[in-house]
């Protein structure tokens, strides 16, 4: 073929190959990326992007279904159970105090373990991960995927990208400083709750008994969840149970090196290694109570910062009067007591002087008394009788 019949269909080849590829031709008009054909897409690209969805399919399912037991919950308690009860003052919204403590403790911290808490990580994952998506480009699943893995600090992240434009990483930094502040929030919640309380209070006061929780009883707890969520974990994935407890194990103490090298492939083994994380946080903020109210601890920070005047002026009295060897958290739980018991006096008092005002007074004039003169003693020019 001649130059001359090439320059006649030179035209043609040109629109010809601007319209060969209609996705990029849509890409450069609309300025985003868009999902690729199914029969380009390799079949490692399809099948990833069937497990995003499933994933956040299994996060919405999850959210919704919690979020609408948490109501009914809600209502049971606020409704029905609250108005039936003597105690109405001690009822909260899923709980009450009045209730027997071996039902009250454990029911509340499975509340935060399995409800609040997953369903704010999620919640709060999904608006960023939107945000980010249409920053970025990204679909929504990716977005998210990001967000999780960066708000639960994964060994490995849910998606392997990461931001590139200027606004995006602006938004990712932001992003970060918000998830580490309802992380540590969550922790905070987590060790006031009723059941960390009372294991904190009933912790022995000596440092033996604190080294005796913080080498053994709190490490073997760990183990002991490390080892049923290793088995479910190995379950869903087909692996081991040695590879499955291995992973769990450097995921829930946040190892940066992985133990073994495994990573969940389904939607259902991400899912639960989010899970186990949130459940991670809340312990981590568990072991943060029972160790800072400690007596040791407090007193490791008044040698290492010294102690103000304000508290060693309220210290002095108590140490000096009756007991010398109380310090710290254990001082203030005795004053408490002290202050409970005056009050349950002042209210016994009262409820006597109230008694005797309405009882009807007597109208009888009094018996006189003769008293024999030897009885008469004097004294600075005064007499006292002394009557009896």
């Amino acid at each position: 073929m001649n130059r001359a019949t090439l320059g006649v269909f030179e035209p043609l080849l040109r629109w010809r190959l601007s319209i060969s590829d209609p996705l990029q031709q849509l890409d450069k008009e609309n300025g985003r990326k868009l999902l690729p054909a199914p029969s380009t897409m390799s079949a490692k690209e399809a099948k990833a992007e069937e497990d995003g969805k499933k994933f956040l399919h299994m996060v919405f399912w999850y959210t919704g279904i919690i979020i609408v037991l948490l109501v009914t919950v809600a209502l049971l308690i606020r409704l029905w159970l609250r108005p039936r009860s003597k105690f109405k003052s001690q009822y909260g919204m899923f709980s009450s105090a009045s209730w027997p403590w071996v039902f009250h403790g454990p029911w509340s911290l499975f509340i935060m373990l399995f409800s609040f808490l997953p369903v704010g990580v999620f919640t709060v994952s999904g608006i960023f991960g939107c945000i980010l998506a249409e920053i970025e480009d990204w679909y929504i699943y990716v977005g998210m995927g990001y967000v999780i893995s960066n708000v639960l600090g994964l060994q490995n992240p849910l998606v392997n990208v990461s931001t590139k434009t200027v606004v995006g990483n602006m938004s990712n930094l932001a992003i970060s400083v918000w998830a580490m502040l309802f992380t540590t929030t969550c922790m905070g919640v987590a060790s006031r709750m009723s059941l960390i309380v009372w294991v904190t209070e009933s912790m022995p006061r000596s440092a033996s008994g604190f080294f005796r929780y913080l080498f053994i009883y709190i490490p073997f707890g760990l183990l002991v969840s490390c080892v049923i969520a290793g088995g479910v974990m190995s379950k869903m994935e087909a692996w081991s149970f040695k590879d499955g407890f291995f992973f769990m194990a450097g995921a829930i103490t946040g190892l940066a090196n992985p133990l073994v090298n495994v990573t969940p492939a389904t939607p259902q083994g991400m899912f639960f290694e989010c899970l186990c994380i949130c459940i991670e946080l809340c312990i981590g903020g568990a072991v943060i109570g029972i160790v800072s109210a400690h007596p040791v601890v407090m007193n490791f920070i008044i040698w290492f910062e010294g102690q103000s005047s304000v508290a060693t002026h309220e210290d002095s009295a108590p140490k000096q009067s009756s007991m010398p060897s109380m310090k710290g958290s254990e001082l203030e739980v005795m004053r408490d007591r002290v202050r409970s018991l005056e009050d349950q006096l002042l209210r016994f008092a009262l409820e006597e002087e109230v008694t005797d005002f309405s009882e009807a007074p007597s109208t009888a004039f009094p018996t006189p008394t003769v008293v024999s003169p030897d009885k008469v003693v004097k004294c600075n020019e005064r007499f006292y009788y002394c009557c009896g």
